[in-house]
């Protein structure tokens, strides 16, 4: 058995584990081994001919994997089942307050876009915008100057918070979907196929967590069908955005296929980008390469960052690595490889075991509690998460800018506990009758 379908069955045996200790399919963590399991058997059967995964990147993939898992059972076993049922918190109407503020962060989505248009205009030697083919726009935006666009490359990073906040006003009031389909369309300004894929995400997952009121027990059914359809409609829409992204970039496929593939061209570039990371970090591995150009810390970038606004002379590692061929050139090495280049074992391990502990964490909390807050913290974990099979970026500049936006906006306000149940969502208890005398 090759080293992809034994990972495969790992995967799958994986995320059945966790259907198991969590008692649904519909966890986070099901969805994320089932993606692994996706992506190692479209290597097994490995239609784009790309070099196969080396038993030494396969036990590196295995033991990350098997420390997150470890690491969701030690936080599960510690602190007991949660349901959705048991939410107990009373959560006071704060729509002006949201919009006001998912207005603001949509102003910055905006001055986002024209610092962005500025950049890549002066990179171009002043030429107007509106003149650049979508190929030099992209070209200047990751390989030339333009790839930093100050304050612009900060706000970008408001789109998946605009778009998830718009869910959650839209749960509430119709109109608050405005605020997502604007994140959708600001996201995509920059050409960038990553920050929409994050932004659509992050608002479904938002869509899934966010329930005010709860849930009658007899329309679960119903609502894990609409679940399933929506997961279906977004997944189906990203990828005709990536085909259609892909043909302005002339990236619709690589220039030349290798002899043998057997899937449609259409597909071939989105194949490509899902299941190539584990074969770039096989390659890496067995050829002894460093795509971090030697530099420390890029898992971790936000560390350095920090250390460098004290040091000017501290080393900030970039967050783009260095390609290597699979035999298409290729620079994404998984969560897994990241920390590997940065760590070795004890970076898997000990990453692996925070991955998993703080899934369960967020998750239960979000489940449980069912705030604003809690549901856009758990729809930007799961975004993550799920797209850390290319990289982890749970350190990087992005997810510091959702955790700060979310406090900021659905933070910050009281909340009481009325015990648990259903009922207790909107009616506070009686009080107590008076002792007689």
């Amino acid at each position: 058995m090759s080293v992809t379908l034994c990972l495969a069955a790992f995967s799958l045996l994986l995320a059945l584990a966790s259907a198991r200790m969590f008692r649904h399919l519909s966890h986070i963590l099901v969805a994320y081994y089932l993606l692994w399991a996706g992506i190692f058997l479209v290597a097994a059967w490995n239609p784009l001919r790309l070099q196969p995964v080396s038993s030494n990147a396969g036990w590196i993939l295995a033991v990350g994997l098997a420390a997150a898992f470890a690491g969701a059972a030690l936080v599960s076993v510690s602190r007991g089942k949660q349901t959705a049922a048991q939410r107990s918190v009373i959560f006071p109407a704060s729509r002006p307050r949201w919009i006001v503020g998912l207005t603001l962060a949509s102003v910055g989505l905006m001055v986002a876009v024209i610092a962005f248009r500025d950049a890549v205009s002066a990179a171009a030697g002043d030429i107007a915008f509106s003149t650049l083919s979508p190929t030099e726009v992209r070209y200047l935006s990751v390989y030339g100057s333009a790839v930093h666009a100050g304050i612009g490359t900060v706000l970008f990073s408001l789109a998946p918070f605009v778009a998830a906040g718009g869910v959650i006003v839209g749960r509430r009031q119709r109109l608050g979907y405005v605020f997502t389909l604007f994140a959708l369309v600001m996201s995509a300004q920059s050409l960038s196929r990553n920050q929409v894929f994050y932004t659509a995400l992050a608002a479904l997952l938002c869509w899934v967590y966010y329930r005010p009121g709860g849930d009658a027990s007899g329309r679960k059914g119903r609502r894990r069908l609409l679940q399933a359809g929506a997961a279906i409609v977004v997944l189906a829409g990203l990828l005709g955005y990536f085909q259609y992204t892909g043909s302005l970039l002339n990236k619709s496929a690589p220039t030349q296929l290798l002899v043998g593939t057997t899937i449609p061209e259409p597909l071939v570039e989105p194949t490509l980008y899902i299941t190539g990371s584990p074969e770039a970090l096989s390659v890496a591995i067995e050829d002894d390469l460093q795509p971090t150009y030697g530099e420390q810390g890029r898992s971790v970038w936000i560390v350095p960052r920090l250390v460098s606004l004290v040091d000017p002379n501290a080393s900030v590692p970039d967050t783009v690595a260095a390609p290597v061929p699979i035999p298409y050139s290729f620079n994404t090495y998984t969560w897994v490889g990241d920390l590997w280049f940065d760590f070795g074992w004890a970076g898997i391990v000990v990453g692996g075991l925070f991955l998993g502990a703080v899934t369960v964490i967020i998750d239960r909390r979000a489940r449980r509690i069912g705030s604003p807050l809690s549901s856009w913290f758990a729809a930007a974990w799961g975004t993550t998460l799920l797209a850390s099979v290319i990289a982890f970026e749970v350190f990087w500049l992005q997810t510091v800018v959702w955790l700060f936006a979310g406090l900021l906006i659905f933070g910050s306000w009281p909340t009481r506990s009325y015990g648990r149940g259903r009922d207790h969502l909107r009616t506070p208890p009686p009080p107590l009758p008076r002792p007689p005398g």
